[in-house]
């Protein structure tokens, strides 16, 4: 089941990107990239390593103290994810002059690459 969903994961990032290539100019696709990016960029300080840690704690503590540890550890990503939504709305006007890119449908494309980078 693993091995399908990387599968289908890799098909759709291909059919997304030819999709792209050829509806999108070259800075639209400009603008996609650079979001993309981001993404790639904050995924360590959104998930802050939660995941290995509960690899860990799976084999190590008995199945209660696992769920308060995995439903605890869940909290750590959206936390940060609020966090950093703040701080964006926040400096979002720098960003836009900054990129010289007038972003007004930016959360399709922070959404569509987001989707594409994972």
């Amino acid at each position: 089941m693993y091995a399908v969903s990387i599968g289908i994961n890799a098909l759709l990032y291909f059919v997304t990107t030819s999709f792209l290539t050829h509806h999108l100019s070259e800075y639209d696709y400009g603008v996609i990239n650079l979001y993309s990016a981001l993404s790639i960029f904050l995924m360590p300080f959104i998930g802050l390593g939660i995941s290995f840690t509960l690899t860990v704690d799976y084999f190590k503590m008995d199945e209660q103290q696992f769920r308060k540890r995995f439903t605890n550890a869940m909290m750590v990503p959206l936390i940060t994810a609020g966090i950093l939504t703040v701080v964006f709305a926040v400096i979002y006007p720098f960003i836009q002059h900054l990129i010289k890119v007038n972003l007004f449908c930016d959360p399709y494309a922070l959404h569509l690459c987001t989707c594409c980078a994972q």
